[in-house]
């Protein structure tokens, strides 16, 4: 397909990222130095984020995800494998977070949302287990 073409090659651009909509179907090419800018206004705001050591936050998810272990290690169905696939391993890593532009929002420069996804991260399996 030429649009999934054209954007695979506009994603090799260093200069711009591209971003879907918060809301609908449209994609925003915003320029790298601009989303950058856009995206440390979330993450430095004070009243949203806490600044946190990364080793003492990563071992309090841990410590979070074992408690919750214990506490429903006693339910049909929670076995030790599950155990095992639910307790984070060396490998995991933090989030990530990205913004994406509201689009419906264009009298005020488009501000954008802060979207966090826990891929790869300490909470992946517990996540998934628990949304189901």
């Amino acid at each position: 397909d030429q649009s999934r073409k054209a954007l695979e090659d506009m994603e090799k651009w260093k200069d711009i990222v591209i971003r879907p909509a918060d809301k609908g179907s449209r994609y925003f090419f915003l320029d790298r130095e601009d989303y950058v800018k856009r995206v440390q206004e979330h993450i430095y705001d004070q009243e949203t984020f806490e600044k946190v050591d990364k080793r003492e936050a990563e071992d309090n998810v841990k410590v979070k995800i074992a408690e919750w272990c214990s506490n429903y290690s006693d339910e049909p169905g929670f076995t030790e494998k599950l155990f095992q696939w639910v307790t984070p391993d060396e490998f995991c890593k933090p989030g990530n977070n990205y913004v994406n532009p509201k689009a419906h929002k264009p009298e005020k420069n488009y501000p954008g949302h802060m979207i966090s996804t826990g891929c790869a991260s300490a909470i992946k399996n517990l996540s998934s287990l628990t949304a189901h």
